[in-house]
């Protein structure tokens, strides 16, 4: 997987979850999910992984999971609309193939 890259859309609200936080910094066994799906798209050997936040309210949490791994880039993207208006701006930093979760 080295040649690849690796997009996560934490871009969820998690409203409908009523927990007052993004999906992605919800516990599972008292570790953020964001951080168990980054651990595991590091152990597999993603060149790099980008990380989309707009939520500007949690940037720091989520700021602090990114920081963990040094291939992990953190991009604050809350002037997109969309996830697939964020992936054509990032084309020029992506790899051809990229993984998108």
């Amino acid at each position: 997987m080295g040649e690849y890259d690796c997009l996560v859309a934490a871009r969820g609200y998690g409203t409908r979850f009523n927990l007052g936080m993004p999906k992605s910094l919800i516990d599972v066994d008292e570790v953020p999910l964001l951080r168990l799906q980054l651990k595991q798209l590091n152990e597999a050997g993603f060149r790099r992984i980008f990380v989309a936040n707009n939520n500007k309210a949690w940037s720091s949490k989520i700021k602090r999971e990114t920081d963990r791994f040094s291939d992990v880039v953190l991009v604050e993207d809350d002037g997109f609309q969309s996830t697939l208006l964020l992936c054509r701006s990032l084309a020029a930093d992506l790899t051809e193939q990229f993984l998108f979760t």
